[in-house]
């Protein structure tokens, strides 16, 4: 993994998995504020008003995203994310969570091209530190809500690749 500058840029995430490169940049402004995250579904691009507040999303009284420039959001009373909704095309993808607020299925409607991952156990910590994920994929276009597991766990302790099964 190259040295990364000082100004707050980190390479998060780069693995060959299935014939496809993923890759997850996100960039951090001075005040370690979130100001761009890409990944190979897109790119999300952050502004902040003069406080620290996000400018470009919207949030309800809990602090909860409802809405940014592609999606919209809703959640259920414990606070975890329910829909997501695609301004654009309308397609819908839907999280399923067990007793103890853990996230156990995802689903999109038949139109939708669902490449989810999720990051199951990320330790992050500044620079020099290991950065873990655990990603688990599901086909695109899904037939059923399929239950997630870790499928690889990817560790780049002191800047190398390491991969366990």
């Amino acid at each position: 993994m190259r040295n990364l500058s000082t100004q707050s840029k980190y390479l998060i995430l780069r693995y060959l998995l299935i014939r496809r490169i993923i890759l997850f940049l996100a960039l951090y402004e001075y005040l370690k504020r979130l100001t761009e995250a890409t990944s190979p579904w897109g790119s999300i691009n952050y502004a902040y008003d003069p406080v620290g507040n996000r400018a470009n999303t919207t949030a309800d009284a809990s602090n909860r995203l409802l809405e940014n420039a592609i999606y919209t959001y809703a959640y259920d009373n414990n606070g975890n994310l329910i829909t997501k909704t695609k301004k654009a095309t309308g397609e819908i993808t839907r999280y399923y969570w067990d007793y103890e607020n853990r996230l156990v299925r995802a689903a999109a409607n038949f139109l939708s091209r669902l490449r989810f991952w999720k990051k199951v156990k990320t330790v992050l910590f500044f620079m020099q530190k290991p950065l873990c994920f655990c990603l688990s994929f599901l086909p695109h276009p899904p037939h059923e809500a399929l239950p997630l597991r870790c499928l690889i766990h990817l560790c780049l302790p002191q800047g190398k690749y390491a991969l366990n099964h």
